[in-house]
């Protein structure tokens, strides 16, 4: 591994100056040398010398210092060596600081193996000199400055690395702390907290787990060094004594050393992963706030047992400290976020999110060419209620009121409150009107119900005002001061009310909820009625089926189109009620006409889907009626959509094998105008299929209509069905049908439809 800049820096200065001062004590001796006539001993410290400022030069340009070491120990070696051999004992001085040096310039284990090598040489050169006991004190005096020498550079260099450590993880400490200011999620600042520790300490495994908001679990937050499959399984593990090492320091509070994981009781119920995972031993801090709250836990983990030491602890600490740092810092930006966009009474939210909603929600549907409505609504008598029961009474009207108006609307529509008792609403990609008027008469309807504030029972309301994009202006400030005008609008109305900024389209569900209320009453005031059209058989032009049709008579806007009521019964499900009136009308005239003209005679009713839904139950009570009539069965055919059969569930499946199983006849309506689908009639098998009006009219006109009918009558021959050919308004249309194989027709060529009289007219004249 390389050193670190600091490290080398601070070696490289040291090597510096041994190399001078080297040369600046053996330069005087130059002139000694020369003034007692010694040139062979001024020569080879003049070498020497030379050699010192060679290498001085060398380690400053290249900043080398592994071989400069390795020329001035050998230097000096040779230089103290030679001078014993050429002058005798009175040099071997000499050998003490270069024994000293040579620690300072080397590692231990080295410079213990060149100072070993050095006494031995001196050791067998200067044996001859001395007698035993001086031999054996100069051998020991060399020996013991080789101790002293270890030690003390053993000391300095210990403080040298500690010194240089701290600087390093100082370093480390302040650019994670840099990044903790900087940083806009508290992912990547636990990231990089981990890789630079395993970084700089290549043994350890580090992992980071933060508490969830509930604080019985443990949630994944940096650990990427660790397996993935052992991150997935103690992701989420929930917190308590003597789970694991990090489950236990969460639940306790307190650092958990395990030195094996192996034998350890902690880890019973995890052995077995950690084994996978090569883990051996795991130490685990917990991550704690100021106030002493467990934040999650930071973690240090080793592939072989071991103990921490005193730096390791110090290590452990710190960092987990930092991780607080992060964590309590993401928190308060998130809360900083969440206050600034939420309103935190209702957790809605505020006017700054919602403009920015409306903007991003304005460029889709510009983009897009959909619409979007913006939706006023202010609370009535909100004032009252605050006043009257009280400010916290008052907040959880607020409170409610946000609910309901959530629970009313799509998930992607947005709901926000403005301030005070104004909330706003946002529906993205309306397809129709009626939609928003659905959407807006649910609020209007939820809002208008009781409130149970403090122990009693209070009234509010709202009025809403609606404005629509681009129906109402293309920008943000002239959409908001239109749904503005528009909720003023429903307070001048009366309030409890929903008020539309366009007149035409306000116009039109004002009619559209007038019409809602008349029909309301449409049956209790007679002004329901019904119709007969007859179904003439192909073959022979004799009548044996006919459609009874529903009809509605307004006491000032007259005849009503049944393509105008219809829909808003079914929408109000009105439908229903109407049906079973129907019904129990038809049911007796069925059975007299079978006896008295028609003993075949058939009688199709239309059925909505609504019927068909899981809270309605009206067509099986219409199966039992007609065992108390005693009306054969086949007497009557229930006319169903083919969309009802494309979005059926097992509701409808089993309705209409109640139906079939009951020997109602089932035909198919407008067949050819929805998603047509042959699957889902091996699925339902039915008596009848109707071809729609739109391909009979065109039938003489379009060879690909012809071909349709054709292939439609061709299939169900070959599905043992009957077709019926609607809209038949001429002789021609009836004899291409005809020829084709069309079993019936009905429409205007054959019969208008007509009340009950003319119709039993019609029996007579057959």
């Amino acid at each position: 591994m390389m050193k670190s800049p600091n490290k080398r820096q601070l070696k490289q200065v040291i090597l510096q100056a041994i190399i001078i001062l080297s040369a600046l004590v053996v330069l005087p001796f130059i002139m000694v040398r020369i003034a007692a006539d010694d040139w062979l001993m001024a020569g080879i410290d003049f070498i020497f010398v030379s050699a010192m400022v060679s290498l001085f030069f060398y380690v400053r340009k290249t900043n080398k210092i592994v071989l400069p070491s390795f020329v001035i120990a050998g230097f000096a070696i040779f230089t103290v060596v030679s001078s014993v051999i050429i002058n005798g004992l009175v040099h071997i001085f000499w050998a003490y600081p270069v024994v000293i040096g040579v620690f300072y310039l080397f590692r231990h284990g080295i410079a213990i193996f060149i100072n070993l090598a050095f006494m031995s040489a001196i050791a067998v050169i200067i044996s001859s000199y001395f007698e035993l006991i001086d031999y054996l004190d100069v051998i020991a005096s060399l020996m013991a400055t080789t101790f002293i020498g270890f030690i003390f550079s053993k000391n300095t260099q210990d403080d040298q690395e500690q010194l240089i450590k701290g600087e390093r993880m100082l370093t480390i400490r302040n650019s994670i702390l840099e990044s903790i200011t900087k940083a806009e999620s508290l992912e990547p600042v636990l990231t990089k907290i981990v890789t630079a520790i395993e970084k700089e300490y290549t043994e350890m495994l580090v992992s980071i787990l933060l508490l969830d908001e509930s604080g019985k679990h443990l949630l994944v937050g940096a650990g990427h060094s660790l397996p993935d499959f052992y991150n997935q399984a103690i992701n989420g593990v929930a917190i308590g004594d003597g789970v694991g090492s990090c489950g236990t320091a969460a639940y306790r509070a307190e650092r958990i050393i395990v030195d094996d994981i192996s034998s350890h009781p902690y880890w019973q119920d995890y052995k077995d992963l950690a084994e996978q995972a090569e883990l051996r031993s795991c130490w685990s801090e917990p991550i704690v706030n100021a106030k002493g709250n467990v934040l999650g836990t930071f973690a240090i983990y080793h592939r072989e047992a071991k103990e921490p030491s005193n730096q390791d602890f110090l290590l452990i600490e710190q960092f987990a400290h930092i991780t607080s740092i992060a964590i309590e810092r993401d928190r308060s930006r998130q809360l900083i976020w969440q206050q600034a966009n939420f309103d935190p009474l209702t957790k809605l939210p505020n006017r700054n999110m919602m403009q920015i909603q409306l903007k991003k929600a304005l460029l889709v549907a510009k983009r897009e060419g959909s619409k979007l409505a913006i939706v006023f609504i202010d609370l009535d008598n909100f004032k009252d209620i605050n006043d009257s029961i009280g400010h916290d009474a008052g907040d959880e009207l607020l409170i409610e009121a946000g609910e309901r108006i959530k629970s009313s609307v799509r998930v992607t529509d947005t709901v926000a409150r403005l301030g005070g008792d104004e909330f706003i609403l946002l529906l993205e990609n309306i397809k129709t009107d009626a939609c928003i008027e659905k959407v807006t008469e649910k609020v209007r309807a939820n809002l208008a119900m009781p409130y149970s504030l403090k122990g009693q029972a209070a009234y509010s309301s709202a009025s809403i005002g609606v404005t629509v994009f681009p129906d109402d202006g293309e920008e943000l400030e002239l959409l908001l001061k239109n749904a503005d005008q528009a909720m003023y609008g429903a307070k001048q109305q009366g309030r409890n009310t929903v008020y539309y900024f366009t007149e035409s389209m306000r116009t039109e569900v004002l009619n559209r909820t007038s019409m809602v209320k008349d029909l309301r009453n449409a049956l209790t005031n007679n002004e329901l009625f019904y119709v007969f059209q007859p179904i003439v058989d192909l073959t022979n032009g004799q009548v044996t089926k006919a459609e009874v049709l529903l009809r509605w008579r307004h006491p000032t806007l007259g005849l009503v189109s049944p393509m105008q009521f219809i829909p808003l019964a079914e929408e109000t499900g009105l439908i229903v009620e109407f049906s079973d009136w129907l019904f129990l009308e038809v049911v007796p005239l069925v059975k007299r006409w079978r006896k008295q003209y028609q003993p075949d005679f058939q009688l199709s009713i239309n059925t909505s889907p609504v019927q068909y839904k899981s809270n309605f139950t009206n067509i099986t009570k219409w199966l039992d009626q007609l065992n108390i009539y005693q009306l054969d069965q086949r007497a009557l055919a229930f006319e169903i959509t083919e969309n009802l059969l494309m979005e059926s569930d097992d509701t409808v499946y089993q309705m209409i094998a109640d139906i079939q199983q009951a020997g109602v006849d089932i035909s198919i309506d407008d067949f050819g105008t929805g998603y047509s689908s042959f699957g889902y009639l091996k699925k339902y098998p039915t008596k009848f299929l109707k071809i729609d009006k739109s391909f009979v009219q065109r039938i003489s006109e379009s060879g690909k209509d012809l071909a349709l009918c054709e292939a439609i009558v061709v299939m169900a021959k070959k599905m043992s069905m009957s077709v019926i050919a609607e809209g038949v308004e001429t002789q021609a249309q009836q004899q291409i049908l005809t020829d084709i194989g069309c079993d019936y027709g009905q429409g205007y060529h054959f019969a208008k439809p007509m009340p009950q009289d003319e119709f039993e007219q019609l029996f007579k004249q057959n």
